[in-house]
């Protein structure tokens, strides 16, 4: 991404109370899938759909509220 683009945002994130729902939600309104939903080992799980050029919006959501 650096070398095609130089310092730049490579994604948005933004929380979210389920990040599946979310992106589930964004691609049945017409958004662009980029990563599909997957948990990582802390409880946190992620998605992405394409925001525009090569950025994405990163869905997070926790499992542990107080995070």
């Amino acid at each position: 991404f650096s070398a095609s683009h130089g310092l730049a945002v490579r994604a948005v994130a933004v929380e979210v109370e389920d990040a599946e729902l979310a992106f589930t939600t964004s691609v049945n309104h017409g958004a662009i899938p980029a990563s599909s939903p997957f948990n990582l080992e802390n409880g946190v799980k992620l998605a992405e759909v394409r925001l525009y050029g090569d950025v994405v919006l990163r869905y997070v959501s926790y499992n542990d509220p107080n995070h």
